[in-house]
């Protein structure tokens, strides 16, 4: 199987992303940590480097697998190809790069959430009130 993944590839060189880029690895990420809680899987650098290879794989080639058609990818890009990581340096630079995306989609989520309470509550309401039960 020949599996390549651009936004990989561009951090492992230290190329900037694109606005397109940063789209994709946001849906990397989502998919992934997902897919680790469903299938109870442990987020290791190890597991965490391969997997995101997978995920970045089905995402830029716009797959929309099952998970055992999840699987069977893991199985041909890490067992039929043989693919190796250097892992060390690489893991690092995806976990910076990964780290600085999630901040950003946190802070849109968080800016979303503070302009829909305000829609709810309205300005004048009390943010800080708490129902007596």
């Amino acid at each position: 199987m020949n599996a390549k993944c651009i936004v990989y590839e561009k951090i492992r060189n230290g190329e900037e992303l694109t606005q397109e880029d940063k789209k994709n690895l946001k849906e990397i990420i989502k998919r992934m940590f997902n897919f680790f809680v469903e299938q109870e899987i442990l987020p290791t650098p190890n597991n965490y480097a391969k997997w995101f290879f997978v995920f970045c794989y089905v995402v830029e080639n716009k797959i929309e697998p099952s998970v055992n058609e999840l699987i069977e990818i893991y199985y041909k890009i890490f067992k039929e190809a043989k693919i190796d990581f250097r892992v060390s340096g690489e893991i690092e630079r995806i976990l910076s790069e990964v780290r600085h995306v999630i901040y950003e989609y946190l802070e849109t989520v968080k800016s979303y959430d503070n302009i829909n309470t305000k829609k709810i509550w309205g300005k004048s309401q009390n943010n800080n009130y708490k129902p007596k039960f």
